[in-house]
């Protein structure tokens, strides 16, 4: 399998759904925002939209990650295929 490689554009627009690092996520209506253990918020670290990229995953859809490496590290996941109610 072939390494993702990303550039991210700090300064320019961006469009619901695209591939981003940081700031709020784009999350369908149907996913609540992901908590640890102790009801706190994972703190949102990007998403990739695999339609941008040329990969063996998926040909479409959004690849989400929650990271903390703090206190009580936690992570979270989530891969929706169909892109819609953002």
């Amino acid at each position: 399998m072939n390494a993702i490689g990303l550039n991210f554009d700090p300064v320019g627009e961006r469009k619901l759904g695209q591939s981003k690092l940081g700031g709020p996520p784009d999350l369908p209506a149907s996913l609540s925002y992901p908590k640890d253990e102790n009801g706190n918020d994972i703190p949102f670290l990007c998403q990739l939209n695999l339609g941008e990229f040329d990969n063996e995953i998926a040909s479409e859809g959004i690849l989400y990650f929650f990271v903390n490496w703090m206190i009580q590290p936690s992570t979270a996941l989530f891969f929706f295929q169909k892109i819609q109610n953002l």
